[in-house]
């Protein structure tokens, strides 16, 4: 009788187990197209993350360089104003009166030359502590002593981001009719020419490889033939901030431009003279 009922039973047992096998076959699931799919929507999304991430700090390092420019213009008008209002002390390499070399005013943003610290002897630089460096530039520069900038003070040159407006610096002359360049003398009038470059985006790198000092530049202006229209190593400019170029000018305010030479208000060929008077 129980092997009866045994056989009885294992037929109904089969169909059940085959039921059950076909029920769980029959489960949905994903297939190997939809799971492409997903990675590849979520591959998508991080991607459009990481984007909008890679132009948030785009933009916020753009906002830090035109405000370090910003800084460094004011600290150039209070240095001009200073020595007009010190007339008659030691205020800089020229004692006596309000005149000064944008050099010094380049040593002392850096602090170097005269203004050197020895307690920040061989000191590395940092971006985010000081206004002569861009944020979006090379982050390695380190000020080695008290030697002037361009001579020895900060290095390596290749990691220099910004550069003052040389014909501030070196200004053409004419020497026997022949176009040279001899250091500007500077003095409080030059803050009347509010639309003259001060300092501005540069690439170090391109200066060295043009075997030019990268903390002073001047570029090559249409029309205009004066001895940089000549010389155009001079001209090394970097364009990191979306394809555009900050400018600080003299005024203290700051633009950008992806066509700096061709902007209408520019100052680019202005050269300070002992008979210099502000604009009206």
């Amino acid at each position: 009788m129980l092997n009866s009922f045994n056989r009885r039973l294992r037929p109904e047992v089969r169909r059940r187990a085959r039921g059950a096998a076909r029920r769980i076959g029959a489960r949905p699931g994903f297939t190997l197209i939809e799971l492409l799919v997903v990675v590849g929507i979520g591959t998508a999304v991080m991607a459009l993350i990481a984007g909008a991430a890679s132009k948030l700090r785009q933009g916020a390092r753009g906002v830090a360089c035109r405000s370090n420019l910003r800084g460094v213009a004011l600290d150039f008008i209070t240095f001009a104003e200073d020595l007009k209002q010190d007339r008659g002390e030691r205020s800089n390499d020229l004692p006596g009166d309000a005149r000064f070399y944008l050099l010094s005013f380049a040593d002392k943003t850096y602090r170097v030359g005269d203004f050197y610290e020895s307690s920040v002897r061989r000191a590395r630089i940092e971006p985010s502590m000081e206004a002569i460096m861009c944020p979006s530039g090379p982050d390695s520069l380190t000020r080695l002593g008290a030697m002037p900038c361009d001579d020895g003070g900060i290095g390596p040159g290749e990691n220099v981001s910004l550069a003052f407006n040389r014909r501030l610096y070196y200004q053409t002359v004419l020497i026997n009719g022949n176009k040279r360049v001899a250091e500007a003398v500077l003095d409080s009038r030059l803050l009347g020419h509010s639309d003259v470059p001060l300092l501005f985006d540069v690439d170090g790198a391109g200066a060295i490889k043009r075997a030019v000092k990268p903390f002073f530049s001047a570029p090559p202006v249409e029309g205009w033939n004066d001895y940089y229209a000549q010389d155009k190593r001079f001209w090394f400019p970097a364009m990191r901030h979306g394809g555009k170029m900050n400018v600080v000018f003299v005024g203290g305010h700051v633009l950008s431009s992806a066509d700096p030479l061709h902007e209408e208000g520019w100052d680019w060929t202005y050269q300070f003279t002992a008979f210099d008077k502000p604009k009206k």
